[in-house]
């Protein structure tokens, strides 16, 4: 049973049964705080967001990217043999879905270009007769990268 609250004409908020007109809450008088976390929240958000693609554009995983897209070795998942270009692209959406664990040009390496997360077989590359796996490969371009 609802009844107006003291001095209101019944539009206002109403007194619930069994509360004293010093335990009313208005809606209303919540709603800019709320708002106001929201945006917050929605700032903060858009804010890890760019924090998360600036950690992606790293130098040293961008070199590792361009020198698996521009490399002419074939690049082998899950058994299927793959381009370069095709091959750092899987790199890059696979490093983007596991952003939040990639720091540094040795956890790409380890989060994004080792092994497979369905399978878990390892990724390989051929440039020669023989495929080495993708982790000692790209181990070693990082090497040249930080000296050349």
């Amino acid at each position: 049973m609802r009844r107006p609250a003291p001095g209101s004409n019944g539009d206002g908020p109403s007194i619930q049964r069994g509360q004293s007109p010093g335990e009313l809450v208005r809606m209303d008088a919540m709603r800019p705080s709320f708002l106001r976390k929201t945006w917050i929240a929605a700032v903060t958000a858009a804010l890890l967001a760019g924090a998360t693609r600036a950690r992606a554009a790293d130098p040293a995983i961008e070199f590792l990217l361009h020198s698996v897209e521009t490399s002419t070795a074939t690049f082998i998942r899950n058994g299927k043999a793959h381009k370069g270009f095709e091959a750092a692209e899987h790199m890059r959406t696979k490093a983007k879905y596991f952003s939040s664990r990639i720091h540094s040009p040795e956890d790409f390496i380890r989060v994004a270009a080792t092994k497979s997360a369905l399978s878990h077989q390892p990724y390989l590359i051929q440039e020669g007769t023989a495929p080495v796996r993708s982790d000692e490969w790209m181990r070693r371009k990082l090497e040249e990268y930080r000296h050349p």
